[in-house]
C-alpha cells in the first residue's frame, strides 16, 4: 500500500507539473509504469500511447520496450485481456526479434489463448539462447505433448543454463530458479538452497511462500523452522501457507 501511495503521488506530480514535453517519451513510458503499478490501467494505456506518438527515434530497442510495457498493462488487473496483450507483445518480437522476455510473455500468452503451436515456435526460436527459461518451458510443453525425448533434453538444457547463470549472476537468476527447481526440475534441496539465497535480496512474503514451500518438500525441517522464524520477525502478522509452530 505504501508503495501504491508513493507511486500515486510521483505520477500526480509529473502530470501537475506539465514535466513531459514534446519529445520526451521516454517521460511518457515512466508514467505509464507507475500508473501501471498504482492500477490505473487505462490511463497508463494513454501514457504508452503517447510514448509511441511523442517517439522520433529509429531504435527497435525504444520501440520494443514501449510495447511490452504497454502489454503488461493488459495483463495486470481482475480482468486481463490477452488478445490485447498478444497485440502489442507481436510489436515488441517483430521490433526486437532477441526480447528474450518479450519471447517468454507472449509465449505465456499463446498457451492462455490455446496457441500451442505458435507458443512451441516462439521458444525453439530462442531456446539456444544462455537464458534458461525458454528450454524449461519448452521441457514443459514437450512433456504434455508425450515427447520424452525433446522433455528430457530441454530439461537438461535449462538445467546446465540455470547452472552457468547462477555462476555469474546468482542473486538476479535465484528467484525464478526457485520455481523452476522446485517444479520442472525436481531438486527440492536445490530449491530450498536458491530460495534462502533469494531471501537475502528479496526478503519479501511471495520469496518467503517458495521457500517454506521449498523446505517442506526437501523434507528439512531445521530450514522450514529457520525460515518461518525470520519470516515472523519481519512480518509477525503473516499467514503464509505451509507455516508450523516451530517452538
Amino acid at each position: 500500500m505504501h508503495l501504491k501511495r508513493k507511486l500515486d503521488h510521483w505520477a500526480g506530480r509529473l502530470q501537475q507539473n506539465t514535466a513531459i514535453k514534446a519529445g520526451q517519451w521516454h517521460a511518457w513510458v515512466k508514467y505509464g509504469k507507475a500508473l501501471r503499478l498504482s492500477g490505473k490501467l487505462a490511463a497508463a494505456d494513454v501514457a504508452f500511447e503517447r510514448a509511441v506518438q511523442e517517439y522520433q527515434g529509429n531504435s527497435p530497442f525504444d520501440l520494443a520496450e514501449i510495447f511490452y510495457e504497454r502489454s503488461l498493462g493488459w495483463l495486470a488487473g481482475p480482468e486481463p485481456d490477452h488478445r490485447q496483450a498478444r497485440r502489442y507483445l507481436e510489436f515488441a518480437v517483430s521490433y526486437l526479434p532477441g526480447y528474450v522476455d518479450a519471447h517468454l510473455q507472449l509465449a505465456r500468452v499463446y498457451l492462455h489463448l490455446h496457441y500451442k503451436g505458435s507458443a512451441r515456435t516462439l521458444l525453439e526460436a530462442i531456446k539456444d539462447g544462455p537464458d534458461p527459461r525458454a528450454a524449461a518451458m519448452l521441457a514443459g510443453l514437450y512433456e504434455k505433448a508425450g515427447d520424452d525425448p525433446l522433455a528430457k533434453a530441454s530439461l537438461n538444457a535449462a538445467k546446465d543454463k540455470y547452472e552457468k547463470v547462477l555462476e555469474t549472476v546468482p542473486y538476479v537468476a535465484s528467484d525464478h530458479a526457485v520455481d523452476f527447481f522446485l517444479e520442472l526440475g525436481e531438486d527440492p534441496a536445490r530449491a530450498l538452497e536458491l530460495a534462502e539465497m533469494n531471501l537475502r535480496v528479496r526478503p519479501t512474503l511471495v520469496a518467503f511462500e517458495k521457500a517454506i514451500a521449498a523446505a517442506k518438500q526437501a523434507a528439512d525441517t531445521t530450514a522450514l523452522c529457520r525460515i518461518v522464524d525470520e519470516l515472523q520477525n519481519r512480518f509477525p502478522n503473516a499467514k503464509l501457507v505451509g507455516m508450523v509452530a516451530c517452538s
